[in-house]
């Protein structure tokens, strides 16, 4: 093995062994009930997709629930809504 090739080899090795000791640091939340029990639920992504878009423009939480027919799909979605419009970076800049 050549010399260049050894210290890239080096370099990777230092790199890869940094990352993993300051991964522990890294502020990473673990997924919220909610999302892991509603997220393949369609009434509740579009909700949270509803929510991030209203909180993106600034406008006041307006809950469209009655798109969807069924009344558990109405709780996801409001569900969904909340968590998009309180997880928005522009809701909680405004904060």
């Amino acid at each position: 093995m050549d010399l260049s090739r050894a210290k890239a080899t080096f370099a990777i090795l230092c790199g890869a062994a940094g990352l993993a000791l300051t991964a522990g640091h890294l502020n990473i939340r673990p997924p919220r009930p909610e999302i892991v029990r509603f997220a393949s639920n369609a009434a509740f992504r579009d909700g949270v997709y509803q929510g991030k878009l209203d909180a993106q423009h600034g406008s006041k939480p307006h809950i469209r629930s009655a798109r969807w027919s069924a009344e558990p799909d109405r709780l996801a979605f409001v569900s969904g809504y909340k968590l998009g419009y309180q997880d928005s970076p522009s809701w909680r800049r405004s904060r």
